[in-house]
């Protein structure tokens, strides 16, 4: 699992050192040490994915609203009453495009009448969101952050970065860098969200 730190300074992302090594040889003790490896980091997967959740301070999410690959502006309060996953992601970003298959088998599991999947674009242009859309068969809300205003204004700091937003529109909870959404532990707190009735 791994993120892209952005560096607003400058305007690019950098890459840490990727955590995951893949080995290639014939010797048995490697091969051996990389099955262990593997063998333990299975053992603690659920661990690991409820841990790089983090509560929020259930306060109102900043303003967002973009284009969809229609050129129509979206807002994204108008999905008030479900919740909401606003992922920030990019089309360069390896640990962005890995997690995005899992985070579409979460919408399939729960429905757009209960959950709102939301992938935000970092900057990148329309025709190229695009062409990746439809060379991956992704699906779900697209939006694009043209000038990169809402990654501003949510403080991203890294790609990707999820947001949980719970029935009443307030930030519930936020996760930097891949993560596996299906993972028995994430669904559980997404149920637990659904099934709370939103404030009259």
């Amino acid at each position: 699992m791994g993120c892209f730190l952005i560096d607003r300074t400058h305007g690019i992302s950098k890459a840490p050192r990727s955590m995951t090594r893949i080995f290639r040889s014939n010797s048995m003790l490697q091969w051996l040490t990389a099955t262990y490896f593997l063998f333990f980091m299975s053992s603690f997967s659920a661990l690991a994915a409820i841990e790089k959740i983090e509560a929020s301070a259930q306060n109102n999410p900043p303003t967002l609203i973009a284009k969809n690959l229609s050129g129509q502006g979206v807002d994204i309060a108008r999905f008030k009453g479900k919740v909401l996953l606003v992922n920030f992601w990019a089309t360069w970003c390896a640990p962005c495009v890995n997690e995005i298959p899992s985070l579409l088998s979460l919408q399939d599991q729960f429905g757009t009448e209960n959950l709102q999947l939301i992938l935000i674009n970092y900057g990148e242009n329309q025709k190229k969101i695009q062409d990746f859309v439809e060379k991956n068969s992704i699906g779900g809300l697209i939006l694009f952050d043209e000038g990169r205003t809402a990654t501003a204004d949510w403080n991203i700091r890294g790609l990707p970065t999820t947001f949980i937003i719970d029935r009443d529109f307030k930030l519930s909870h936020q996760a930097l860098g891949e993560l596996d959404w299906t993972d028995e532990t994430v669904t559980d707190l997404i149920e637990a969200l659904i099934s709370r009735s939103p404030t009259k």
